[in-house]
């Protein structure tokens, strides 16, 4: 759920869209890497607002740019959070699921063999 307020210079935008409280962190990514990248990619201003982190409910970001990059922008955040939600329905609440690369020449390995991590 997002609500947009055209300021007074109208070749800029800015937008407010609501994130669950536990996904906030998947937006933000680690080390801030998720959010940077958005705003590298999109050139948009993206920040969560500063309420208190403790209190329950959601999260809003503030989205700030041209129309343009507004648009891009939330429509990333709420492709992140879709992703999370449709992968916590699928396994489960509180699953964490990881992905691991493997070499097309290491699939088939017997199982015999020690694999190390």
């Amino acid at each position: 759920r997002s609500t947009f307020r055209a300021p007074s210079n109208l070749s800029e935008a800015t937008q407010h869209v609501t994130v669950p409280k536990d996904l906030v962190g998947m937006v933000i990514g680690k080390d801030g890497q998720t959010i940077r990248k958005i705003q590298n990619e999109t050139g948009a201003k993206v920040q969560f607002n500063t309420v208190d982190p403790n209190a329950p409910g959601e999260r809003y970001v503030l989205v700030q740019g041209t129309r343009d990059q507004v648009d891009r922008a939330v429509y990333q955040v709420n492709q992140i959070c879709e992703k999370a939600i449709s992968r916590e329905s699928r396994f489960g609440p509180g699953t964490i699921m990881t992905e691991l690369n493997i070499p097309a020449n290491k699939c088939g390995w017997s199982s015999a063999r020690a694999v190390r991590l």
